[in-house]
């Protein structure tokens, strides 16, 4: 899939309506199954991270002091699907243990578009393959 490049009327960044719009052209939409809302599948790259309020210790070692309040990546995901209030990915570790998640979603947009997230559900695949579904917050 090709980025997207997004831009607001005034220049902000786009919301998630927006980037929906602009990838239903290119994706083909899921069969909904015990969901409301419309889900356009689609595979892209991302980052799961946290925003530190504080220095913290995470499972790829502690923040510095001067991270506070900056993106700090913390998962490697792959987007599977996407819809207004949330979406699927797949990771290779158990993000479960952070209660506030950010995901990175420039690699849709060609843009920083950073979003946080709420997980509703975490499912071991495989050993390491995990499918996660989350809320936007």
């Amino acid at each position: 899939m090709s980025s997207l490049s997004l831009t607001n009327l005034n220049g902000s960044n786009p919301t998630i309506s927006e980037v929906l719009d602009r990838l239903n052209n290119q994706a083909s939409p899921h069969e909904p199954y015990e969901r409301d809302e419309y889900r356009l599948a689609v595979q892209a790259p991302a980052n799961l991270g946290i925003v530190p309020c504080q220095p913290v210790i995470t499972s790829i070692g502690p923040t510095a002091p001067e991270d506070t309040g900056r993106f700090k990546p913390v998962y490697a995901a792959w987007v599977t699907d996407i819809s207004d209030v949330g979406l699927g990915m797949l990771v290779d570790r158990d993000p479960s243990e952070h209660e506030s998640l950010w995901i990175d979603l420039s690699s849709l947009v060609n843009q920083p578009l950073l979003v946080p997230i709420r997980m509703v559900y975490c499912t071991r695949l495989l050993s390491r393959t995990f499918r996660v579904g989350a809320l936007f917050r």
